[in-house]
């Protein structure tokens, strides 16, 4: 707490500058009335030296003692510019936060307790940061092992059914190949929907672990403005403690308050970018998954952010099958009289026919 001189005081009884902190206390739980000014000063003043007071500071001594200290500091706060003026609170450094205030009439002690009171509390939020960095790494761990051993078992699904497609595909008889054509395309659409559903589920990984981008972005800032805070509380700490031994305790503890928050800002901002980095990986990992069921399925991979995208896309595609449906039906009798398989499953299923009839 910066301490005023106090010029216009009568002691009676008691001269209450010549007291030490301890003594005023002592007073008041003896029951005596003490000055309002004098008893505030004292509790500040214990409680910010605690170890370090000597209990040989006197109220006179400490203001005179401040009131030097503060002509010396005035030289050096108005001589200081801060950038970006016109910049808003939020999107100030710390730096700039501390001239601010400065500069705005409030003593250089005041200033450096409110910066080591943000240090400890933002200290807090970077512990609580790492914690929630953590979790989100197992999360993304989580959820694309999931995924990956869901598609390695949609994968072996898909094999089998290639495997019967080519099997049939491959029969030597002319009559066996156009009799096995319904069942063919069944296998085909069953091949398509295991890409499809596929598809939908590494969408959605991919969509959770963007997500977990974001959080861990706005993690890693919370550890970054703390590490922000506490090198400006430790350089006021600093400087209060080079004032004069009376006020070397308080600025050890400003001190010891900032380079805590360092500290623990620090771990913070390196958890995150380890986190944001294994992140990543898993993102790669998914988009490797999906070229796999596009390779294996003919299903192209999708994306639950790109929703608009999609419709036009489908859209097009429509347009596009409209066109080639019209060229295909003009050579459908030449199709069938070649027995060319693929073609007439294109044709039966453009049709509408019954491609599912019993087969023997």
């Amino acid at each position: 707490m910066e301490i005023s001189a106090i010029s216009a005081v009568s002691p009676k009884e008691i001269d209450w500058r010549k007291l030490t902190a301890k003594e005023i206390i002592k007073y008041e739980n003896e029951g005596v009335e003490v000055p309002d000014e004098y008893l505030q000063w004292a509790k500040d003043f214990q409680n910010d030296l605690k170890a370090a007071d000597t209990d040989d500071t006197t109220y006179e001594t400490a203001a005179a003692a401040s009131t030097n200290a503060s002509t010396q500091t005035q030289g050096e706060t108005t001589s200081e510019e801060t950038e970006n003026t016109q910049e808003e609170p939020q999107n100030l450094t710390a730096a700039q936060r501390r001239d601010k205030m400065l500069e705005s009439g409030e003593g250089y002690l005041k200033v450096a307790r409110t910066f080591s009171s943000e240090s400890k509390a933002k200290a807090v939020e970077s512990v609580a940061a790492e914690a929630i960095l953590g979790e989100t790494a197992s999360q993304s761990d989580s959820d694309t092992e999931s995924l990956e051993a869901s598609i390695s078992a949609l994968m072996e699904e898909a094999d089998e059914l290639k495997s019967q497609i080519e099997s049939l595909k491959n029969k030597s008889s002319k009559d066996s190949k156009l009799g096995n054509v319904a069942k063919i395309l069944q296998l085909q659409r069953q091949l398509k929907q295991l890409g499809t559903s596929g598809q939908a589920m590494a969408a959605e990984t991919d969509a959770d672990l963007n997500e977990y981008k974001s959080l861990i972005d706005s993690q890693g800032a919370i550890g970054s403005d703390t590490i922000d805070t506490g090198n400006v509380t430790v350089e006021m700490g600093e400087t209060i403690k080079k004032w004069s031994w009376i006020f070397y305790g308080i600025g050890k503890n400003i001190t010891k308050s900032g380079k805590n928050a360092i500290d623990k800002g620090d771990i913070a901002q390196q958890t995150a970018d380890d986190v944001s980095a294994q992140n990543s990986q898993n993102i790669s990992r998914v988009s490797k998954t999906q070229s796999e069921i596009m390779s294996k399925t003919g299903v192209q991979a999708v994306s639950f952010k790109e929703e608009d995208t999609q419709s036009k896309d489908v859209k097009n595609e429509e347009q596009e099958n409209d066109s080639q449906t019209n060229k295909a039906e003009e050579n459908q009798q030449a199709a069938i009289a070649s027995g060319n398989i693929d073609e007439i499953m294109k044709y039966k299923m453009r049709k509408g026919e019954d491609i599912n009839p019993e087969l023997s």
